[in-house]
């Protein structure tokens, strides 16, 4: 079909030429030029007809001659396990032993009042799914450990609180804004970012991790789902 179409162009322009030079003859010979106008025509009409030519072969090879590649597809980031951080009690916990687990990782700072409070939603939430293979690790990025120890104790807060006093996390969890919450897969793909506080307790939160768990094997389709309890909302 393709080089039905340029045969067809070609003897487009071929019989445009013959036209055109045939009419030009017949002028020569009403005006009595002799063959002047159509040697003219001739030479112009060929030199058109040429430029033509040149330009659909010259696009014709550059789109032969160009290489389409695969188009840049968005993919989930990969997250790190080469880092450490330490629990309030001052014992260090290395990332590395949460490796094929979900992590529920939230950044804060007893400095964030964002932070402070979404954190109860954050206690609520791990009672919730309490059992569904979820690990949570809320890691304060303050250089004083005794304020912070002492800020979870005033609240009586009970979900597992570190501390990354030099403030230096890996690159794919340093957000420049907190509070910042990541939900990383067993397979170790970062699933689900978000920056800035908000109601982590709410069904569809619930509703994700629940499925991630059960999409990875860590929890039974027939375990009977808990409730939320909104009493205890601060």
């Amino acid at each position: 079909m393709r080089r039905l179409r340029r045969y067809f162009f070609y003897g487009g322009l071929a019989a445009i030429g013959l036209v055109i030079i045939f009419g030009l003859r017949r002028l020569d010979d009403a005006l009595g030029t002799g063959r002047l106008l159509l040697g003219l025509g001739a030479g112009l009409t060929i030199g058109v007809g040429g430029f033509f030519v040149f330009i659909v072969r010259s696009q014709q090879r550059a789109a032969r001659s160009l290489r389409l590649r695969q188009p840049p597809m968005a993919e989930e980031a990969t997250a790190s396990y080469d880092w450490q951080v330490v629990a309030l009690d001052g014992t260090p916990f290395y990332m590395e032993a949460v490796k094929g687990e979900i992590l529920f990782l939230n950044v804060w700072s007893t400095l964030c009042a964002p932070c402070i409070a979404e954190l109860p939603s954050i206690e609520r939430l791990r009672k919730v799914i309490s059992g569904d293979g979820v690990r949570f690790m809320c890691v304060a990025t303050d250089a004083d450990v005794n304020r912070v120890r002492d800020l979870v104790a005033a609240n009586g807060w009970t979900v597992p609180v570190f501390v990354h006093p030099d403030g230096d996390l890996p690159a794919v969890f340093d957000s420049d804004y907190i509070p910042a919450t990541y939900v990383v897969s067993p397979d170790g793909k970062v699933v689900y970012q978000h920056t800035g506080a908000a109601q982590w307790d709410h069904p569809r939160v619930v509703s994700f991790l629940r499925a991630l768990a059960l999409k990875h094997g860590l929890t039974s389709p027939l375990r009977p789902a808990a409730t939320i309890d909104r009493g205890s909302s601060a």
